[in-house]
């Protein structure tokens, strides 16, 4: 038996794939309909934001695979998990069954532990899109294929920003994994201002994998920034964040090339670029 989403996204159903080739299996469950219209917009489970593409993009990314991405579908959060049958059929097409489990998981915690957490652009966009997003950017763009970099990409938030603990992700992800958690995560008894004055200090001491997971978190702000103004925040704030950025990107130079080019572009536009390279 093999796991199907429901047509509306709510709970798994059930569906006899038995005698299809696993590769068929695996496009079966990734060509969907766009659930999107199926579902209400008045149905507080209904959100048009929260889309699938970019997890599947990232795992396609990792897997050597081919999805059929012609259309995106909203879900649910609790639908980010895979089942172990897709998981098993995975392994056999050239990427290791551990790697893809260990992907999903994180993704699935940090989902868990930000369920109910909105980023602060206009459209208040649930909060698992940043850290799928910055693990995106090292797979496509740094073209970084070391698994806890990715891994930690997808975790970076959840100490600093939901209940959960070092401790936790040592347990469930293993010692390396947390100790770079740990090192890209801010001391929240900290002042803000401070927080924000230790990441320029500790910027260049930070160890190299740290430092990718810290270029792309700050690409992905960036270019969120450049796109839309955060709910509350005045232009001033907005130059601030960038000045202040420029200045943690300083310390993190000579890490990851391709992405140090996309930062500095956006540096420049916004006319702070001198201050990255003092």
């Amino acid at each position: 038996m093999y796991w199907l989403l429901d047509p509306l996204l709510r709970v798994p159903a059930v569906a006899d794939v038995m005698g299809k080739s696993r590769y068929q299996k695996i496009n079966q469950y990734f060509h969907t309909n766009d659930y999107s219209e199926a579902l209400p917009k008045t149905d507080p489970t209904y959100d048009p934001l929260f889309r699938v593409r970019p997890l599947l993009d990232f795992i396609k990314a990792k897997s050597h695979m081919h999805y059929n991405l012609g259309c995106e579908i909203s879900i649910d959060e609790a639908m980010i998990r895979m089942p172990h049958d897709l998981i098993c059929s995975i392994s056999l097409l050239g990427q290791k069954k551990m790697d893809i489990q260990e992907f999903v998981k994180c993704v699935e915690f940090a989902a868990r532990k930000h369920k109910n957490q909105r980023r602060k652009d206009t459209e208040q966009t649930p909060y698992i899109n940043h850290p799928i997003g910055v693990a995106y950017i090292l797979s496509e763009e740094g073209a970084i294929t070391d698994q806890k970099v990715l891994q930690v990409a997808l975790l970076h938030d959840t100490v600093e920003d939901t209940d959960a603990t070092i401790e936790e992700i040592a347990m469930l992800f293993g010692q390396d994994v947390a100790g770079l958690v740990q090192e890209v995560t801010d001391d929240k008894s900290l002042p803000k201002l401070e927080r924000k004055r230790v990441q320029i200090e500790v910027a260049a001491t930070t160890s190299p994998r740290a430092k990718l997971v810290k270029l792309a978190d700050k690409l992905y702000n960036l270019r969120d920034l450049m796109r839309c103004t955060p709910l509350g925040w005045s232009e001033e704030r907005v130059q601030d964040y960038f000045e202040w950025a420029a200045k943690v990107i300083r310390g993190l130079r000579g890490t990851n090339k391709r992405l140090e080019e996309e930062l500095d572009m956006i540096l420049k536009k916004r006319g702070v670029y001198e201050l990255s390279i003092q």
